[in-house]
């Protein structure tokens, strides 16, 4: 191998290190960049799993809160759900932090062109945390994000609550998306 070869090899045998430690880490993050416009650098978490409350039947949620506004992320995790019956095995699956972060990422330039932008027309901007309790059914079930305007708050809740994940056997579970502007 010529020395150009050799270093090309060895940037892309770090490459591919870093990207499979980042996966068994179940890490992800995308970049976002297009003229004029900040990158926008992703990341997800799986929220530790909330004490829940078992009921006889499915609760009846309603797609607004006590304030009538959509459901805040705590909320959502406070609504009592059926749990199913306690003769099953407890296998239950969620979605993975990867999966998370592909379904959001989908709509990371409509976040960027109805909200960011006019929130950075009158504040800064450096990372915004999104908390999101989805049902087993993939809906979002309520969100919180932070920091920013109510307005800023209103339209990323606009977008979110209407993001459809995978169907999933556990009863709900919660999962933080945020970016920051680089």
């Amino acid at each position: 191998m010529s020395a150009m070869t050799k270093g090309t090899f060895e940037i892309n045998r770090l490459l591919a290190i870093a990207v499979a430690v980042g996966l068994c880490m179940g890490v992800g993050f995308t970049v976002r960049a297009d003229r004029g416009k900040p990158r926008l650098i992703g990341y997800a978490k799986i929220l530790e799993a909330p004490k829940i409350r078992p009921t006889s039947a499915a609760p009846s949620r309603s797609k607004k809160s006590r304030r009538g506004e959509f459901p805040s992320y705590a909320e959502a995790m406070l609504e009592p759900v059926y749990i199913g019956s306690a003769a099953t095995t407890g296998n239950e699956s969620q979605l993975s932090q990867g999966e998370v972060t592909n379904t959001i990422n989908k709509h990371l330039d409509t976040m960027y062109n109805k909200c960011v932008e006019k929130e950075l027309e009158h504040a800064k901007l450096n990372r915004v945390k999104i908390e999101i309790a989805v049902d087993r059914k993939g809906t979002v079930m309520g969100a919180t994000v932070s920091p920013g305007s109510k307005a800023f708050q209103k339209c990323m809740v606009g977008i979110v609550q209407n993001i459809k994940f995978r169907s999933f056997s556990a009863p709900r579970m919660g999962v933080e998306y945020g970016f920051r502007l680089g």
